[in-house]
């Protein structure tokens, strides 16, 4: 769980290494992905940051994380330095207070409304992604 002002952010890491970087109270966190598509990358690292300071901010030395991609078996690191988790948290957090506020307007577009959860009942949904 990461903790905002707005509300509190709850996910699951897919696995949480102990050993990183031959430390034994270090941590590493894997997330294991089916899709390459480029354009969710920012999303995967995104998550990944918030996993890493939500695991701070319990006290656990995380020290890195990775993508898996589970159809070729590569596995690669992503960034969480203290900047880009911050960042993160700034990100979410603001996200968490347009939602507590009722401020979170559609932004249809195809592809992205594609893959849409709520596309079947959004009303600003293109009539084509509502199937």
């Amino acid at each position: 769980e990461l903790h905002l002002e707005d509300g509190v952010l709850s996910g699951r890491a897919d696995v949480i290494l102990t050993g990183e970087e031959g430390r034994p109270d270090s941590l590493a966190i894997v997330d294991y992905k089916s899709t390459t598509d480029p354009r969710r990358e920012e999303h995967f690292a995104l998550q990944l940051a918030v996993y890493t300071a939500a695991g701070r901010g319990e006290g656990l030395t995380v020290e890195a994380a990775y993508l898996h991609d589970l159809h070729s078996g590569d596995r690669r690191s992503v960034d969480v330095g203290d900047g880009v988790t911050n960042a993160a948290v700034a990100k979410v957090g603001t996200l968490a207070a347009g939602i507590r506020r009722g401020d979170f307007p559609a932004k249809p577009e195809g592809e992205r409304c594609g893959g849409c959860d709520v596309r079947r009942v959004c009303r600003s949904a293109p009539a084509g992604c509502r199937e």
